[in-house]
């Protein structure tokens, strides 16, 4: 649970958007932490692209195999 950066994270569909920071991952949701200090729980599977490829950078950087 290190510090990442904010950063807008989308659904595929481009209509959901946040501005938050990483907080942990478990195998099919992400929980994020809003500039306000809230946890939210996002399902992988709807993020977009980008945002998988996020996670995957953060996943490697562990050393974990994403499977998404």
């Amino acid at each position: 649970r290190e510090d990442r950066e904010m950063r807008t994270w989308s659904d595929a569909s481009g209509k959901f958007k946040v501005q938050a920071k990483f907080y942990s991952a478990g195998a099919e949701n992400v929980k994020l932490l809003t500039a306000d200090d809230r946890k939210i729980d996002v399902p992988i599977a709807k993020l977009c692209e980008a945002d998988k490829e996020y996670l995957r950078s953060v996943f490697k950087a562990k050393g974990i195999r994403a499977s998404f």
